[in-house]
């Protein structure tokens, strides 16, 4: 993390971040199950301002972060270590005046044996520093009393990272942590905390979904009722095809409806017990959206939503695979079905529908099982990079195959006259070992003739 990250980090904490709530806490708070007890309130069903609805959940997502840290404390003999080499100090200026001593950079070393007790650090990872060596035992909760915490920022590679200390330490006091244990992972806690106290200028998103204004659910008569006009038979056979039932057909129509319009901002909901067939009609959604050839960024709030909304989808994209000897045999097959389908034939087709390459899926590669699913790889960012980087390399990509097509193309003449002369002389060379080899064994015949003496 540069100088302008840190500052930026630095700002933000004097808001009061999730972490800064988290350092103000002792070892003795986080055990406390009765801590939150009198701020803990049943979430009513009805709130008189955005702002209200937001601090609500506040109180319930603090002792959710407490009682993570709580069940870690409580299972520090299986929690992750990792031995601490060097502490270093970065004294950053900001607003005029110098930072608070509690950025450090850490260098680790692994010391568990078992693979599966070894720390790979990660951003937003919680640690706690221990002054107790591992050569003795695991650290206890008692040796991490006075508590120190540290919220890791950036991680350079498995052996180095930059932390955010919960308390200021002397330099002296730096030197005597060996350990650092691994207790949470906050980084989705924090999105949440970040969610609720997002500023005024950003509610308005907020505000059309939680309907505080009945006018933002309405329709707008300033755009027609048709969906994509000369596409609307399309879409709709698009969606029968689905096997969707009435309601969901009427939720894709509805949102497609709003699509186009510039007048109002559009929240629709979709909603439904598990089990409903939510994901296949966002799934759906987004293949119709694809057909008509219209950008759509998915975003979710777990791994798993996302990775399953994506299978989902290139299920439906990838769902038949037409083939036939003429583009006309396939045309006729197309005008028929135009729905989630790839089409291949002797020749180039002009495609109505996006392939899998529109499809990108960006996250955490590990915790969406990417590597485990050959499906997801095929439209993973980091993998597709990776491909196209190898295609793009200036010795072997594309445009040094291309250039060896050319000046083959170019110097066809030449270079056939110039392989003719290549077997040319592979032919004379051969016959010349040949016509060696021949001598050589006369003369080894001659060599070996029996003398008189010998007979």
């Amino acid at each position: 993390m540069d100088t302008k990250e840190i500052r930026k980090l630095l700002e933000k904490n004097e808001q009061t971040s999730l972490f800064a709530r988290l350092c103000s806490w002792s070892l003795k708070d986080i055990l406390n199950e009765d801590l939150s007890k009198e701020k803990i309130m049943t979430i009513p069903d009805r709130f008189s301002s955005v702002d209200e609805y937001s601090q609500c959940f506040v109180p319930h997502l603090l002792e959710e972060t407490r009682t993570e840290l709580f069940s870690s404390f409580r299972s520090l003999s299986k929690s992750p270590v990792s031995r601490i080499l060097s502490v270093e100090t970065k004294v950053i200026e900001y607003s005029g005046r110098s930072s608070i001593k509690w950025f450090h950079d850490i260098k680790l070393m692994d010391y568990a044996d078992d693979k599966n007790e070894i720390y790979e650090p990660k951003c937003g990872d919680i640690i706690a520093l221990s002054p107790l060596s591992l050569t003795e035992e695991r650290p206890r909760i008692d040796d991490l009393d006075p508590l120190l915490l540290g919220y890791v920022f950036s991680v350079y590679g498995d052996s180095k990272i930059s932390v955010h200390f919960s308390r200021s330490i002397s330099q002296s006091e730096k030197h005597t942590f060996c350990t650092g244990v691994f207790l949470i992972n906050i980084t989705t806690n924090t999105r949440i905390w970040n969610a609720l106290h997002k500023d005024a200028a950003d509610s308005t998103l907020i505000q059309s979904v939680l309907q505080e204004d009945a006018s933002a659910t309405e329709q707008c008569f300033s755009c027609e009722n048709d969906v994509d006009g000369s596409d609307s038979d399309r879409v709709v056979d698009i969606i029968r095809s689905a096997k969707l039932n009435s309601s969901q057909e009427a939720a894709i129509l509805g949102f497609l409806k709003t699509r186009n319009c510039k007048h109002k901002e559009s929240v629709k909901l979709i909603w439904g017990p598990p089990g409903t067939g939510k994901t296949k009609t966002v799934a759906t959604l987004l293949s119709t959206l694809m057909q008509l050839k219209c950008k759509t960024v998915v975003c979710a709030p777990t791994n798993t939503t996302i990775v399953a909304v994506a299978s989902r989808l290139l299920s439906l994209s990838k769902e038949t695979i037409v083939c036939a000897p003429t583009n006309s045999a396939i045309a006729e097959v197309v005008s028929r079905f135009e729905f989630s389908t790839l089409f291949y034939g002797t020749s180039i087709l002009e495609r109505t529908t996006y392939g899998m390459g529109n499809i990108v899926l960006s996250g955490n590669r590990e915790r969406m099982g990417i590597t485990s699913n050959k499906v997801l790889l095929n439209v993973f960012f980091n993998d597709r990079v990776s491909k196209l980087g190898r295609l793009f390399l200036s010795t072997c990509g594309w445009k040094k195959r291309l250039e060896s097509i050319i000046d083959f193309l170019e110097n066809t003449e030449t270079k056939y006259e110039q392989h003719v002369n290549e077997l040319e002389l592979e032919r004379m060379t051969e016959d010349e070992k040949k016509k060696e080899e021949v001598e050589e064994r006369t003369m080894q015949e001659v060599v070996n003739i029996p003398t008189f003496e010998s007979l």
